[in-house]
């Protein structure tokens, strides 16, 4: 058997396949499935969904280890091997047997028939992730003087903003649900049901895409005894921290449109509401629209290859469905806080504003920095605070 056909029955592999057969805990629902990397860990809350699976395109990415492709490139990073031993590994024949063309068929042929099947799978939970989200931002209303977002926003350092909002001089496009009940999936000796675990009130952004589509949605709890304003609770099941700020339905390519204005040229995108209503706040300019990227993936997209086809993080697969600003964008402004991993993050908003130029011809795009360490909401709660 030459390398090629032993390549040709290993890609026939699927990597979520591969990822539950060596038990790795991987997310069972959506075409995106994700937890921590097997290799580099990704244990703490913040970096429990680094190492994720695309379903659909069959491929895997690994934001801490900064590595990914097809299950080819998944079992050489994860095991060490070379890509003769991933081969062998992978298909469990060695490079030396011969080929045997009916059963090379037959494997492809069930391969295919799962991919088939996983594809379908894919799409009807990414649909209805996207029916639960249109739902829930349906259920929310204007933030009412004086209500759960309002505190929030003033909670942390936004006050000025919702003082303009409350005088009707800006519309903010964020919705808000007094009460909402959150539930999980919660277990009773060999029972599992899905139960009320907390009511509490919650902000509410719409990520839309490039035709004004809200097809995914934004949720952040709020509980405003806390300092940051965001609700603390435990999981039931594991005793952990639940996420205070999650999102539901398709948000690739979309964005949060926190407030554009009339005739708009310039576009400023933080990666948080947050951050990027600091900046409207505290450096207003006129004709520009300030909207929120959701998160860094989605603003910069995958990594492409440089002429010589070496892959390079600061380069964008042009290819790719990430986030590409509106044809009225003259200027592009990428907000970039520093309270991350800043060789990570300099290389994803330099590939940001490469993407953007690059589908976008005219276009400049540039980066604004926090102070070292901070992210731009940070800064504005602590100088209030001094």
């Amino acid at each position: 058997m030459n390398l090629d056909s032993l390549k040709h029955e290993a890609q026939n592999t699927s990597c979520i396949d591969w990822a539950t057969g060596q038990g790795w805990k991987i997310g069972a629902r959506g075409n995106d499935r994700s937890g921590p990397c097997p290799k580099c860990g990704g244990h703490e809350k913040k970096d429990a969904n680094r190492f994720a699976i695309n379903l659909s395109k069959n491929i895997w990415v690994c934001r801490g280890c900064e590595k990914g492709g097809d299950v080819i490139a998944l079992v050489m990073h994860m095991e060490d091997l070379d890509f003769k031993s991933a081969l062998e590994r992978i298909t469990g024949r060695k490079a030396a047997e011969p080929v045997d063309p009916a059963h090379a068929a037959e494997l492809q042929k069930q391969a295919e028939e799962r991919r088939r099947t996983q594809v379908e799978f894919a799409e009807r939970e990414r649909q209805k992730q996207i029916r639960a989200a249109k739902s829930i931002i349906a259920m929310a209303r204007p933030p009412k003087p004086g209500g759960p977002v309002e505190q929030y926003l003033r909670q942390r350092g936004l006050g000025k903003l919702a003082d303009t909002i409350a005088a009707g001089k800006f519309k903010i496009h964020l919705g808000e649900v007094e009460r909402f009940e959150r539930r999980c999936q919660v277990k009773n000796g060999h029972k599992v049901s899905w139960e009320v675990i907390d009511t509490c009130p919650m902000m509410v952004g719409a990520i839309v895409q490039a035709n004004g589509a809200p097809n995914a949605v934004h949720m952040t709890y709020i509980d405003v005894s806390q300092p940051k304003g965001k609700r603390q609770l435990d999981d039931p099941n594991t005793g952990q921290v639940l996420a205070s700020k999650i999102m539901r339905g398709s948000k690739k390519g979309g964005a949060i449109w926190l407030y554009t204005p009339a005739n708009p040229k310039r576009l400023v995108m933080g990666e948080g509401i947050e951050t990027t209503l600091t900046a409207l706040q505290e450096a207003y300019q006129p004709h520009t629209a300030y909207w929120c990227g959701v998160d860094l993936g989605n603003m910069a997209g995958a990594t492409g290859v440089d002429a010589g086809g070496t892959r390079r993080h600061d380069i964008p697969d042009l290819e790719d469905d990430a986030f590409v600003p509106p044809e009225w964008c003259k200027e592009f402004v990428i907000l970039r806080d520093a309270d991350s991993d800043q060789a990570k993050t300099e290389k994803q908003l330099i590939r940001c504003g490469r993407r953007a130029m690059a589908l976008r011809p005219g276009l400049k795009a540039r980066i604004a920095d926090a102070l070292p360490g901070k992210d731009f909401n940070d800064m504005l709660v602590e100088g209030l605070d001094e």
